[in-house]
């Protein structure tokens, strides 16, 4: 009776907050599917160039790093009372000018880092040619993403709800659906002649957008983009590992199409955890302590009771995509396997949300800006390899 009591507690005092949840996750794989679906379209040119899928998995988790830091940061302001929840209030200002920064500054380095790896990996490319291909393209997200964070999170606290519930899952949805067009216009776009040009001009505009932002907003700027170069290098580690196992995910069973939605559902579900912890250690509701307390259990709780709904829907959405694209999927039932298997061993990853969390609290650090880059990138590795094994372990490989 006791037990029976505890559950109908739970559900009262996180049954909102788990709908919220579940419906802002299933939004985001409708543009993991979007994401894939591009994925499955490109597979022949990933197959011609394989050196691109080196700076895939940085340029999207990327996009979901920084406009979820930002709709986090803008969730605690709100929250907090520091701002009014209006679009032209002018502390956003600052906002703007360290998204735009790190935004930048984050592309050239990948830029720079998957040139070297690719090349380490037997590829001739240039360094101008991913430099201006991961500049260009991330301007027009920028320009797209930046004013839809900010609007989503307002509109949602205006509305009643927890932007922290909704604006991450949201903004990683727009983010994966936008980035491999984006990126595939760009490819189009360039050329030899003006990738040279193209990758100079930028530059010197990320140099400017840097020192504006060091300026005004030198603490955001500087947490976001240690945090942002962190991830950066990880995620390219995750790009490697695509394109050292590229056979497998590129073969005629279509699993290449499942990535983005699994991996991006994974951190929609781990930047929901990650925000809602930020902003209990704001509160005062969590403490940075040893070992996590009730809150922070039960919130972990939350976001193991996703996996079952969500990574089911990934598995079909997955399956679906490739029937469509003429593929040779296995079956309805090995792709929903393999999601929720794959699923359920990347929730082992909640424990260590909450310790870098409190790590970075403890150590002065605002986790708004640092605890989503880096847990989703790190798991980004970690979930790529999870996904892979699995695959292989149930003999779909």
């Amino acid at each position: 009776m006791g037990f029976m009591k505890r559950i109908s507690e739970y559900v009262e005092e996180y049954g909102r907050d788990y709908a919220e949840s579940l419906a802002a996750v299933s939004v985001y794989i409708l543009g993991g599917v979007v994401a894939g679906s591009f994925m499955l379209l490109g597979r022949n040119v990933f197959r011609r160039r394989p050196e691109l899928l080196v700076i895939i998995p940085p340029l999207q988790d990327l996009k979901g790093n920084l406009y979820s830091s930002l709709g986090s940061r803008v969730s605690t302001k709100l929250h907090l009372g520091l701002i009014r929840p209006v679009i032209r209030d002018r502390r956003l200002m600052e906002d703007l000018l360290a998204s735009m920064a790190s935004s930048m500054s984050m592309n050239i380095l990948i830029g720079v880092v998957g040139y070297v790896i690719a090349n380490a990996m037997g590829f001739s490319v240039s360094p101008f040619f991913f430099v201006s291909l991961a500049l260009l393209s991330s301007l027009l997200i920028f320009a797209f993403l930046f004013p839809v964070t900010i609007a989503a999170s307002i509109y949602s606290f205006r509305r009643g709800l927890d932007p922290d519930n909704v604006v991450a899952p949201l903004v990683q949805t727009l983010g994966d659906m936008i980035t491999l067009p984006s990126l595939f216009l760009v490819l189009w776009i360039l050329s030899p002649g003006t990738e040279i040009i193209a990758a100079a001009v930028l530059a010197i505009a990320a140099s400017a957008a840097l020192l504006a932002a060091a300026r005004r907003a030198p603490r955001v700027t500087g947490e976001s983009l240690f945090a942002l170069m962190l991830s950066a290098l990880i995620d390219i580690a995750a790009g490697y590992v695509l394109v050292a196992k590229s056979e497998s995910f590129l073969g005629s069973s279509g699993f290449i199409g499942i990535v983005p939605a699994f991996i991006g559902s994974a951190g929609a579900i781990g930047s929901i955890l990650a925000a809602k912890l930020s902003t209990g250690l704001h509160l005062g509701e969590i403490k940075a302590a040893r070992l996590p307390g009730k809150r922070a259990l039960e919130l972990m709780l939350l976001t193991v009771l996703l996996v079952p709904p969500i990574y089911a829907f990934v598995g079909i959405a997955g399956y679906g995509t490739a029937s469509l694209m003429g593929l040779r999927p296995p079956g309805l039932l090995p792709y929903i396997e393999v999601a929720l298997t794959a699923g359920l061993l990347s929730r082992i990853t909640a424990i260590a949300t909450y310790y870098l969390a409190v790590a970075a609290w403890r150590i002065g650090l605002d986790p708004d800006n640092v605890v989503i880059p880096l847990l989703t990138s790190i798991f980004d590795v970690i979930n790529i390899f999870i996904l892979y094994y699995v695959i292989v372990w149930l003999g779909y490989s």
